[in-house]
């Protein structure tokens, strides 16, 4: 005979099923009502820099995907109007990096998603005050991009762009940015161009490549040459970036090397440049110059 005030309710396979059901659906309605765009908003505060802003224009819960971010842009600082981002997806795609996570890095992440009518992917990940990423890209239409066409009064630029870089920032020296990166550009074109009034000639180029090194605020170009139809340019040297970067210091060699099939109005305007910094030159020889000055107001010497 049980004591008196005890009171027992036998657990069925019925009254198991229904407490893993309320269960289910309250894990389901807190990861659908939690605010996951502040918490996004957040991690990118986290990674922020004195050179450029990250942000968004909203981000939801994609559950299989991840997250989808809308709007997400990369602007220098300091912010101004009319002055379009350094690099803007309309919808890019977080989610887990799971291996990572299996090792108990709860802060790393996979990226993926259009870009200018290309495909970029990547990875990044936080610990202990320091971010580490990488990116990749392919099929980059330059045509596209607004921060390079936003140089032009008039014309239009061409061509498919593809590379991959990687950054870390943070951790013991927390005002040290360093990175690396190259890129490939193939069909390039720059037709019909007019800037500060000045008219361009056409160029088209079958290939570019460079590769770049960044350390704090120095971004060094290793290497950079095109091939083109009616020119072949090589370069190297540094740009030490400012804030706002437009002040950014430049310090390039150029060499400009007109080809066979160049037009002859291309090699005239070749000749009056090599005037202008008095190494008058015949034919087709190259003409090498110094690029200093600002990215707003670069000089020649």
């Amino acid at each position: 005979m049980p004591r008196a005030g005890r009171f027992s309710i036998p657990v069925t396979r019925a009254i198991l099923l229904y407490a893993l059901y309320t269960f289910a659906l309250f894990a389901i309605f807190t990861i659908a009502l939690f605010p996951h765009e502040l918490l996004v908003r957040r991690a990118l505060e986290s990674a922020r820099n004195p050179l450029v802003a990250v942000d968004i224009t909203g981000a939801r819960f994609a559950w299989l995907r991840g997250y989808e971010l809308q709007g997400f842009r990369v602007a220098p600082l300091p912010l101004r109007e009319g002055i379009p981002p350094l690099l803007e997806w309309s919808r890019l795609r977080v989610r887990p990096d799971y291996a990572s996570w299996l090792k108990g890095n709860l802060y790393s992440f996979v990226v993926s998603g259009e870009l200018y009518g290309g495909r970029a992917e990547g990875w990044g990940s936080l610990r202990g005050g320091r971010f580490e990423g990488a990116l990749r890209w392919d099929a980059v239409e330059l045509r596209r991009y607004r921060a390079l066409l936003a140089s032009l009064q008039e014309g239009e630029i061409s061509g498919s762009l593809a590379g991959s870089c990687n950054i870390t920032y943070g951790g013991a020296n927390p005002r040290i940015v360093q990175g690396t990166g190259q890129f490939v550009l193939t069909r390039g074109a720059l037709e019909k161009a007019k800037v500060d009034g000045f008219a361009l000639p056409d160029l088209h180029f079958r290939d570019a490549a460079a590769k770049l090194s960044l350390r704090a605020a120095l971004l060094e170009v290793q290497e950079f040459s095109a091939n083109g139809d009616e020119l072949n340019v090589q370069a190297s040297g540094t740009v030490t970036l400012e804030q706002p970067l437009l002040r950014s210091g430049l310090n390039l060699k150029v060499t400009l090397h007109p080809t066979a099939a160049s037009p002859e109005s291309f090699r005239a305007l070749l000749g009056v440049l090599a005037a202008y910094l008095a190494r008058p030159v015949r034919g087709v020889q190259p003409v090498t110059f110094t690029v200093t000055g600002t990215l707003q107001s670069p000089q020649l010497r």
